[in-house]
């Protein structure tokens, strides 16, 4: 099958796309903007447009390599292409940056593809746990879409292929220092190479942030320019945003200036370190403060940071961060996404990384304690908008300091989100915060873990409890034992689970905390109910009722009677447990959609069903499935539907009940 994308290719091979075929594309991950000032380099987009017009042989479609070195501006021309083209593949893109050419680890296969997945509509709960089983999901997912896939820094031909496209519409868009050959050989990827600007198109570059005239007015000195920063348009635009900053200032002084560094670095044959040259040179132009907060980047370990997140580190006010910010965008210093997000180029952070090297020990301390304060009292924001009404997880340590600004969280959604943004650098912030700080960084993410329970939250979650032993904090030992004992249930490791939540019972009681006793109750119960330890499952249950009643914790109480509605549904004694879910819904009011709620009807709706009250199992039914559909997540809506279905088999509606199960298992396949 042959794939073209709209608009004409000429007698060489490029592609001619009109202006009105030039849409903005469908981007199902967060893509970067276009790049700012991007001028030239019509021969490579031309090259790509060829090499991605046309669908490659085999199963897949067509795929493109862009290669050259660091600072020659790959991903300028990628995003270039796709922000010009990227419409024509109507399924969407989906965009990745691998690292591979940074001095960051390199993207885990495993986690890419569970974001790719879950832009494609995969639950995160339905996730293979091995990156093979989530390869062969991949590409049963994208097989008959027409998707751009853009894999940004690759570093090997093996971390491209589980990503490329199945699709023989689709196509793939791959930038890297390397000349991954394999990835020629195998998958028939087209190269185009970039080199350095060449003398004039290095000018024009120039004259687009200077201005024709000033441009016009040194020739030489524009020449000496271009020779010096190797005609590498990351170097050649930090230079220009100097000039720009300082209009007195001559062509001629800065090309004077940057001569002895570049004949030095050249000699080293290190293309990136002449960036670093420029870098330095812009970082003198800087004004104090923006200068002060490049140095303070250094000290964060991921690559996007915010206005909160920069004035923590860099002890700022938040409207100074917003300035210093901004005027490091306007230095090419930092890139802005959208919605107040800005990241740091691989190179830029080397250089910041060097800066913050240079500080005291003392001073580097301060920052990071102030960067997990800040990611501390955040979480703590975003978990109390994320679950209206519950209880704080966590006070923050006495040597805490409160941030001067924490973002605000609209809805429940936002809040989650945010913590999924941030996952990462949340835990690279635990691993080198000190025990006091590190546990309640780990715990403080509970909402999002609860919902990702699958998404391999154990070792953090470990990492949290030694913290919590360590510092000598019983209360947090207990509740974060509770957390993972709950995610090692699910995971199926019940001896682990067992051996984790014992001593959360009794840590919570000596701690005075009621309610965490009797999460931690029921959540020992289910590793009872899964061992198939029924009586101690009971007992248990009943004990943590009747300890969040004595808390008058109405949360808690709603979690054991919810747990002992399904245990007496398991034991067959339907009356018992139709009694537990409607104590339970009595204490589940609220506007919004709730899961408790889908839950605790669909168990009296089989409580209906077992005592043979039908129409009233319907309803309860009804009003579960109604609020799972609020909530959107489909699995919830096939789990209602099979219990429907189940009783409908009861009630003796056997057509009712198949075209329940059809509905279900285009919802959730089984």
């Amino acid at each position: 099958m042959e794939f073209r994308l709209p608009g004409a290719v000429a007698a060489d091979g490029a592609l001619q796309l009109g202006p009105e075929e030039r849409r903005s594309p469908l981007a199902l991950l967060p893509l970067p903007g276009a790049p700012r000032g991007f001028y030239g380099r019509e021969a490579e987009l031309a090259a790509l447009g060829a090499a991605l017009g046309t669908g490659a042989a085999g199963a897949g479609g067509a795929v493109a390599l862009a290669t050259g070195p660091a600072g020659v501006g790959r991903t300028a021309l990628a995003l270039e292409w796709v922000h010009r083209y990227g419409g024509g593949f109507p399924d969407g893109v989906l965009f990745v940056d691998l690292g591979g050419d940074g001095d960051r680890p390199d993207r885990e296969l495993a986690d890419v593809l569970a974001e790719f997945l879950a832009a494609l509509g995969t639950d995160p709960a339905d996730l293979p746990p091995t990156p093979a089983a989530r390869a062969a999901l991949y590409r049963r997912a994208t097989a008959g879409r027409r998707l751009l896939v853009v894999v940004d820094n690759a570093g090997a031909s093996e971390q491209v292929r589980p990503l490329l496209p199945a699709g023989a519409g689709s196509a793939a868009l791959v930038t890297s220092g390397r000349r991954l050959r394999g990835l020629v050989a195998a998958e028939s990827a087209r190269p185009v190479p970039l080199a350095g600007l060449g003398p004039e198109e290095s000018a024009a570059l120039l004259s687009r942030v200077l201005g024709p005239a000033r441009v016009a007015a040194e020739p030489e000195a524009v020449r000496a320019l271009a020779d010096l920063c190797d005609g590498l348009p990351l170097a050649l635009r930090i230079v220009a945003a100097g000039i720009a900053a300082d209009p007195g200032r001559g062509l001629a002084a800065v090309a004077g200036h940057l001569r002895d560094e570049q004949r030095r670095l050249v000699r080293l044959a290190a293309e990136e370190i002449s960036v670093t040259g420029a870098l330095r040179i812009s970082h003198g132009q800087l004004p104090p403060t923006a200068a002060r907060l490049l140095c303070a980047l250094g000290l964060h370990p991921g690559r996007t940071v915010d206005p909160y997140t920069a004035g923590a580190l860099a002890d700022l006010e938040h409207r100074d961060a917003v300035r210093a910010l901004e005027q490091l965008a306007a230095a090419q210093l930092v890139t802005a996404t959208g919605a107040g997000q800005y990241v740091l180029h691989d190179l830029v952070r080397r250089y910041a990384r060097r800066l913050a090297a240079g500080t005291g020990r003392v001073e580097q301390r301060a920052a990071r304690a102030r960067l997990a304060d800040q990611y501390l009292y955040a979480g703590l924001a975003a978990a109390q908008c994320a679950e209206p009404g519950s209880r704080p997880c966590c006070e923050p340590p006495a040597s805490s300091r409160r941030p001067r600004a924490v973002p605000g969280f609209g809805t429940a959604e936002e809040a989650l989100q945010w913590f999924g943004a941030h996952r990462e650098t949340l835990a690279e912030v635990t691993a080198t915060a000190d025990p006091d700080r590190a546990w309640r960084l780990v715990l403080v993410q509970w909402p999002l873990i609860l919902r990702r329970v699958r998404d391999g939250w154990v070792p953090q979650l470990r990492l949290a409890l030694e913290a919590a032993v360590e510092s000598g904090h019983p209360d947090g030992e207990g509740r974060v034992r509770a957390l993972l004992g709950r995610v090692l249930v699910v995971g199926r490791r019940l001896h682990e689970a067992a051996a984790c939540l014992a001593p959360a019972v009794e840590l919570a009681a000596r701690a005075g905390d009621q309610v965490g006793r009797a999460v931690a109750l029921v959540n020992l119960a289910a590793v009872h109910t899964e061992l198939a330890e029924h009586a101690a499952a009971g007992a248990g249950l009943d004990r943590a009722l009747e300890v969040a009643l004595a808390a008058g914790h109405p949360p808690a109480v709603v979690l054991a009677r919810r747990h002992l509605a399904g245990h007496h549904l398991a034991a067959g004694r339907p009356r018992q447990a139709l009694d537990h879910a409607l104590h339970g819904l009595a204490l589940s009011v609220g506007e919004g959609p709730d899961p408790r709620r889908v839950l605790l009807n669909a168990a009296a709706g089989e409580a209906l069903s077992g005592l043979g009250r039908h129409p009233e199992a319907r309803e309860r039914f009804g009003a579960a499935l109604t609020e799972a559909e609020r909530i959107g997540r489909d699995e919830s809506t096939a789990d209602v539907l099979r219990a429907l279905a189940r009783a409908e088999d009861a009630a003796g509606r056997a057509r009712s009940a198949a075209a329940h199960r059809r509905r279900a298992d285009l919802l959730s396949p089984p």
